[in-house]
């Protein structure tokens, strides 16, 4: 009789422990599969890539107004929401020792922003990696018709007459009938939103466009928008230098890169003159 309820106590002890550790294998399976599934509904609503500026993420600083500043980070800068986004990965511990990636996405509007620059990396035809830097600054310490600016802006170049550049997304809408070829029509809902229609289906993209400033000591907006005898007032007593540079070298300064040089061109006769 005493051999059979150690039996029984062994066999209970035994069975409790099996219990446990069942109980403990299915909670840590719970949990990883509640991550996976949080993963892969992440996946799901990747966000489209026409809107950002540069469409993959660039490691880069950010300064915020409130003195906030993140260093070598992965940024994101979203033009139709005027918002940059920052990437944030960090290695937890699971339930029983297993380790993931845990991913979250800071995100900053317009108006908690003071500056930001990181370094875009593209191939050109010949698979040859292009670097192109980007400084992106908050327009509230520039002065537009005697108000502080609104806006993001890139700075393109600097000097006593700078140059900056205002990112904005154009769009553009793609109509398509009944008659429409079917494979170009996959093709185009591939690559673009859909929108449907009553009479037809809509679908629309974006295209990254910019308008240039000249920005003058450093302070103040100039909008391009005028005719030559006027844009040519900006380099006072240099008038007629900067016109019959723009003239030899074929220069037209609605055009980013003549502006550029003829922008340099001026500071330099500037740099002289002190």
């Amino acid at each position: 009789m005493q051999r059979l309820l150690i039996f029984l106590f062994l066999f209970s002890v035994s069975g409790t422990l099996l219990f446990a550790q069942k109980k403990d294998k299915k909670k840590k399976n719970d949990m990883i599969h509640e991550a996976t599934k949080d993963l892969e509904n992440q996946s799901q609503n990747l966000r489209d890539s026409m809107v950002f500026f540069h469409p993959e993420w660039e490691n880069g600083n950010l300064s915020l107004k409130d003195g906030t500043v993140f260093k070598d980070v992965p940024l994101l800068y979203d033009l139709e929401r005027d918002q940059v986004e920052v990437l944030q990965i960090e290695d937890i511990e699971l339930y029983g020792g297993e380790g993931m990636k845990d991913t979250t996405v800071l995100i900053f509007e317009q108006h908690e922003i003071d500056e930001f620059d990181f370094i875009a990396h593209t191939l050109d035809e010949n698979e040859q990696e292009i670097t192109v830097p980007h400084h992106f600054v908050n327009a509230e310490r520039f002065y537009r018709d005697e108000l502080p600016a609104i806006g993001i802006y890139e700075i393109v170049e600097e000097g006593k007459v700078g140059v900056i550049a205002y990112p904005y997304l154009w769009k553009i809408m793609h109509r398509t009938t009944a008659h429409f070829d079917p494979e170009r029509r996959r093709e185009l809902e591939n690559s673009v939103h859909d929108v449907k229609g009553r009479q037809a289906e809509v679908y629309y993209s974006f295209e990254l466009k910019e308008k240039l400033y000249l920005l003058l000591d450093g302070k103040v907006i100039y909008d391009l928008d005028v005719k030559r005898k006027t844009f040519l007032k900006v380099f006072e007593g240099k008038e007629e230098e900067i016109n019959e540079y723009m003239r030899k070298s074929g220069l037209q300064y609605k055009n980013r890169e003549d502006l550029i040089k003829i922008v340099n061109h001026y500071n330099g006769l500037a740099e002289m003159m002190n």
